[in-house]
């Protein structure tokens, strides 16, 4: 629901800031907000995350669907999944509100419904500080007792 709801915020943020003109270079009503920075820095690192969390969980239900290699941390991977798309969520919703000004708060736009799916996704199946110590302790499990490694960071620029 998480990622569905994130889209559906930017989706109604981003057309509106598209439709929406504002003051431009000209002095008239004839420049779309999304032309602003001020609108594009808001919402494109919003869209950045929700797609790379949208891939996040595809990969999650894939593994969930066929585990073999996966069995020690496909809990944890659906434990990750649900804590950063739901506190994903509420800071796209919020952040989509704030951007459609007054007209965010129409009920016709669904932002505080998913506002509503964000802060019950939170506390879903146990709160997401707590999952993510429970994430932690498995994999100090999975290390310690298991043989596991950590994953090595073959792409980090700063190697």
């Amino acid at each position: 629901m998480a990622v569905g709801a994130s889209r559906s915020c930017l989706y109604i943020a981003i057309t509106y800031a598209q439709q929406r003109m504002a003051v431009g270079p000209k002095g008239e009503s004839d420049t779309p907000i999304f032309a602003y920075q001020l609108q594009q820095n808001a919402l494109v690192p919003l869209l950045a995350r929700s797609i790379s969390l949208g891939l996040l969980h595809v990969m999650c239900k894939d593994i969930y669907q066929s585990p073999k290699g996966w069995e020690d941390e496909v809990l944890s991977l659906c434990c990750i999944d649900k804590t950063l798309n739901t506190w994903n969520l509420e800071r796209v919703a919020s952040v989509c509100r704030e951007r459609c000004g007054g007209q965010g708060y129409l009920s016709v736009n669904k932002f505080g419904d998913y506002l509503a799916i964000a802060h019950a996704g939170l506390t879903a199946e146990g709160d997401n500080r707590v999952l993510m110590v429970k994430i932690c302790k498995d994999m100090q499990t999975n290390i310690n007792k298991k043989g596991h490694k950590l994953p090595q960071m073959t792409m980090c620029p700063f190697r």
